[in-house]
C-alpha cells in the first residue's frame, strides 16, 4: 500500500519583558521561548503522530508574598507519540506515550540578607491504550488501561500556568499510578441513553501504596422538556484499600429557549465526591452559567453571558475556590469589541508566571489566600483577508494573604498582529504591564514584545 507522505510542522517564537521598580534599585525582567516540531503520518490503515516541543523560560521578579522564588530559570522538553487503527465491529484503538521533563533552578529569600539556591526537576513519562467498538448503532463499548511512572511531576503538569512548572509538588520518592478499565453504553430511545464505567486504581505516593475502585452509572435524557430543558445524571461507588467508602453524585440541567429573535442558554452543574488525580482523595463543586443573544441589523451580533463556580477537595475544610464573571461583545463582519468583569476568592499558588489558582490538590505546600476582581475590555479587526490585529485591557484589584498581606493593582495593555500566507504564518505582539504592590510599596512597569513564524512542509 503507499503510504502518505508525512506532514511536519516546525514553531519558534521568542519573547522578553523589562520592569523597573521605582523608588528601589529592584529590576524585573523575564524570557520566552518556544520551540515545537510535529508530524503526522498514516501507511497500512496506521495512523501515526509524534511531537517534540521545548520552552524556556526565565524570570526575575520581587518578592513580596511568601518566601518563594525571586529567579526562576526553567526548562522543559515534552515529547511523545501516538498510533491510531481500526478493529472489528466498527471500534478502533489508539495507544499513546508522552514524556515530560523540566528543571527549575530557584533563588530563595530565607529572610533580609540570606539567599539559597534550589532546584526543582521532575521527568515523568504516561502511556495510555484505550479501544472502543459499536457492534450496533445502540450498544457500544470500551476498554481503557493507563499508567504513569511519577505522579508529582503529572501533578504539577496539570496545575502549571503552561509557562513553568510550580514548586512544591512532592509526592515521594517512586510515585506512581496504574488504572484499568471499561464500560458499556446503550441508546434506548432516540433521547435516553444508559452507561456504565468501572475503573481499578493502584498508585503509590506518600511512601505507601494504595488502591481503589471506582463504579458509576449514567442516564442522560435528550429531549427538552417545556421546549427548554434537558439532564444527565451520574452516581459513583467508590471504595479504597484504606477502608474509605463513598457515593458520588454529578448532575447536569441544560436549558436552551428561542423568543423571536433572541437565543437564551444556561447549564447547571452539580458533583459531590467525585475522584480526582489521587485515589485518596475525592472533590466536589457547582458550576452555572447563562447567556442571551441577537441578530441585529447590519449584520451584527450581540452576546451576554455569565458564569460561576465552586469546587474544594471534601477531604478538607477551608480548601475552596469560587469565581463569578460578566462579559458581553458586539460583532460585526471585519469588527468585534468586548468587555468583561470577573471576581474570585480562594487559595493560589505562587509560580513564575504569577498567582496559579487550581483546584485545590493534595500535596501542594505554600498556598496563598486570595480574593481579588477585575474588568476589562478588547477590540479586534480583520482589515485584509487573513490579517486580524487585536488590543485589549484588563485591570485586577486583589488581596492577598501569606507570610505577609498584600493589596495589588495590575493594568496591562496588549496587542497582536497575525497574518498568514500561504504556509508561513507571522505573529507579532506588544504587552505593557503595570502593577502596584502595597507589601513593597512601589509600582512597578514592564514592557515585552514578541515576534514569531511558523512554516510547515510536506517532505518527499
Amino acid at each position: 500500500m503507499v503510504p502518505d507522505w508525512p506532514t511536519l510542522s516546525v514553531g519558534y517564537s521568542q519573547g522578553t519583558g523589562h520592569g523597573t521598580l521605582y523608588g528601589t534599585d529592584q529590576e524585573s525582567d523575564s524570557s520566552t521561548r518556544l520551540f515545537n516540531v510535529h508530524s503526522n503520518y498514516q501507511i497500512s490503515g496506521f495512523r501515526l503522530n509524534g511531537y517534540f516541543d521545548r520552552n524556556s523560560f526565565d524570570s526575575e521578579f520581587p518578592q513580596f508574598l511568601s518566601e518563594q522564588a525571586q529567579v526562576q530559570d526553567s526548562t522543559d522538553h515534552d515529547l511523545g507519540f501516538g498510533v491510531q487503527h481500526s478493529l472489528p465491529l466498527h471500534g478502533s484503538f489508539y495507544v499513546n506515550y508522552n514524556r515530560a521533563s523540566a528543571t527549575s533552578d530557584y533563588l530563595l529569600s530565607q529572610g533580609q540578607s540570606e539567599n539559597t539556591a534550589d532546584t526543582s526537576s521532575y521527568t515523568d513519562s504516561t502511556e495510555t491504550a484505550n479501544a472502543t467498538f459499536h457492534p450496533t448503532q445502540k450498544l457500544g463499548f470500551n476498554v481503557a488501561q493507563n499508567y504513569t511512572d511519577n505522579l508529582s511531576g503529572y501533578l504539577a503538569q496539570n496545575v502549571s500556568t503552561g509557562e513553568a512548572p510550580v514548586p512544591g509538588i512532592n509526592l515521594g520518592s517512586g510515585s506512581h499510578s496504574s488504572t484499568l478499565g471499561g464500560g458499556v453504553s446503550y441508546q434506548f430511545t432516540k433521547f435516553l441513553a444508559g452507561s456504565a464505567q468501572a475503573t481499578y486504581y493502584d498508585q503509590f505516593y506518600f511512601g505507601k501504596s494504595y488502591t481503589g475502585e471506582y463504579l458509576s452509572g449514567t442516564v442522560n435524557y435528550g429531549k427538552r422538556l417545556w421546549d427548554t430543558f434537558t439532564f444527565s445524571g451520574s452516581v459513583i461507588d467508590s471504595s479504597n484499600g484504606q477502608g474509605q467508602n463513598a457515593v458520588g453524585f454529578v448532575g447536569n440541567v441544560n436549558a436552551y429557549r428561542r423568543f423571536g429573535r433572541w437565543q437564551t442558554s444556561g447549564q447547571f452543574s452539580y458533583a459531590q465526591n467525585v475522584q480526582t488525580l489521587l485515589v485518596t482523595y475525592t472533590s466536589s463543586y457547582y458550576q452555572y452559567s447563562a447567556n442571551v443573544s441577537r441578530r441585529l441589523p447590519g449584520g451584527m451580533s450581540w452576546i451576554a453571558a455569565f458564569n460561576g463556580s465552586h469546587s474544594g477537595l471534601t477531604n478538607f475544610q477551608g480548601s475552596s475556590t469560587h469565581s463569578e464573571g460578566y462579559s458581553t461583545s458586539l460583532s460585526m463582519r471585519r469588527l468585534a469589541v468586548n468587555g468583561s468583569y470577573t471576581q474570585s476568592s480562594g487559595i493560589s499558588l505562587l509560580g513564575a508566571g504569577g498567582l496559579v489558582s487550581p483546584t485545590p490538590t493534595p500535596g501542594l505546600t505554600d498556598y496563598i489566600l486570595f480574593s481579588g476582581s477585575s474588568y476589562g475590555g478588547g477590540l479586534s479587526v480583520t482589515p485584509v483577508k487573513r490579517m486580524s490585529i487585536s488590543g485589549s485591557f484588563s485591570r485586577a484589584l486583589s488581596d492577598t494573604i501569606a507570610s505577609t498581606t498584600s493589596r495589588n493593582n495590575t493594568e496591562i495593555y496588549n496587542a497582536q498582529m497575525q497574518y498568514h500566507l500561504r504556509r508561513i504564518g507571522l505573529l507579532a505582539g506588544y504587552t505593557r504591564f503595570t502593577q502596584g504592590i502595597s507589601a513593597i510599596g512601589a509600582p512597578v512597569n514592564s514592557t515585552s514584545y514578541y515576534v514569531g513564524m511558523t512554516r510547515w512542509f510536506d517532505f518527499f
